[in-house]
């Protein structure tokens, strides 16, 4: 079922899907970052369990974007490796 929005011409309206909507939605929520994010003092002094759970998020994150972009097929390791 389409959806129109009133405000928007025909052709715009025909183009903005739900994914389209959802992607921009997130992307601006980059200004609610903040300006300086610095999260190295936490996560090297403290020892507490904030910071035991960012490192374990952190971990977690790269953890995953490593194991989508093997199982991608676009992760070559000897990409520039002459033999």
């Amino acid at each position: 079922m389409a959806r129109t929005i009133a405000c928007l011409t025909d052709l715009v309206n025909a183009a903005l899907t739900n994914q389209r909507l959802a992607i921009l939605l997130v992307s601006l929520l980059v200004v609610l970052l903040p300006t300086h994010p610095v999260t190295g003092p936490l996560l090297e002094s403290s020892r507490g369990r904030t910071a035991t759970a960012i490192r374990i998020g952190v971990m977690t994150v790269g953890l995953a974007y490593a194991v989508i972009l093997i199982a991608s097929g676009t992760f070559s390791p000897f990409l520039y490796f002459q033999f």
